[in-house]
């Protein structure tokens, strides 16, 4: 079995379950339910509308870069063979966040990848989640893709 790499948005209980398992663990702070987004995901332009909505609310471009798009990062150059679960709750910042990083993920998508969701639920126990994984085909990420679109309309209009 090839390497497992964890995502997981910040302040989610599930973090400390991986932490005492010893995963890796990317932990995503971005919060695309506030402030201006585009349908490019991956774009400079998509990144620049994110560093002056940040930079407005008081967090410089430097801490936002190694914050959140320095840990993103990871993901454009997973190993081979490699397995990514990404793990969020069912609230709506949570599932906001995770239909914008499956579209951002569908431009990296590969192959030897194997990629999975995974409900992240307070009062379960890690292996009981890890039983309810969903494998995440490229079509599913161009389900999302389209919904990330859907959104962007909706926040823009």
């Amino acid at each position: 079995m090839g390497a497992e790499i964890h995502v997981v948005n910040e302040g989610n209980p599930v973090i400390s379950f991986l932490k005492e398992e010893n995963k890796e663990i990317v932990v995503f702070k971005e919060s695309f339910d506030e402030g201006a987004i585009e349908k490019n995901i991956d774009s400079d332009t998509f990144w620049k509308k994110r560093y002056a909505y940040f930079e407005q609310k008081g967090i410089s471009k430097l801490v936002y870069f190694d914050s959140t798009i320095k840990p993103l990062t990871i993901l454009q150059d997973v190993p081979k063979n490699a397995t990514v679960f990404l793990w969020f709750s069912n609230d709506e910042k949570s599932q906001i966040n995770k239909i914008g990083l499956l579209a951002y993920l569908l431009n990296y998508y590969r192959k030897d990848v194997t990629y999975y969701s995974i409900l992240a639920e307070e009062r379960k126990e890690l292996e009981e989640m890890l039983k309810g994984k969903k494998r995440l085909s490229r079509n599913k990420l161009l389900e999302a893709q389209d919904q990330w679109f859907s959104l962007v309309e909706k926040r823009n209009f």
